[in-house]
């Protein structure tokens, strides 16, 4: 029952997003500049821990779905980030999103087994 109701809450969270480049940008913006800047000063520290929601970048959806494309956000990300956190915090986003989307990436590409049963 317990796993049910976790599906449940994530299909509904899905539908309560809105779907776009503008709400994808707007989400952006968001992440760069609400609570005056700290959601990026915080990303960098606090990204991993459940209790800082607002610490999340949250543009998966958007970048996964084609919404907006990774390269504009980290552009974006690194032309808003003035102070050292945010910069700190600006270094972080683009590490997980560039360089780990890479290394999953070549790790699926050079894996002879990746497609096949054998790999699980």
């Amino acid at each position: 029952m317990e796993q049910m109701e976790v599906k449940l809450v994530f299909f509904i969270s899905l539908f309560c997003l809105s779907a776009g480049t503008k709400a994808g940008l707007e989400n952006l913006w968001d992440f760069v500049h609400q609570l005056k800047g700290r959601r990026l000063e915080m990303y960098s520290t606090q990204r991993n821990d459940p209790n800082f929601a607002e610490a999340l970048s949250d543009i998966s959806p958007w970048a996964h779905f084609g919404q907006i494309s990774v390269r504009r956000a980290v552009l974006y990300v690194k032309e808003h980030a003035k102070s050292q956190k945010a910069k700190a915090g600006a270094t972080a986003f683009i590490e997980e999103a560039v360089v780990r989307r890479e290394l999953s990436d070549n790790f699926c590409f050079y894996q002879v087994h990746f497609i096949s049963s054998r790999f699980i």
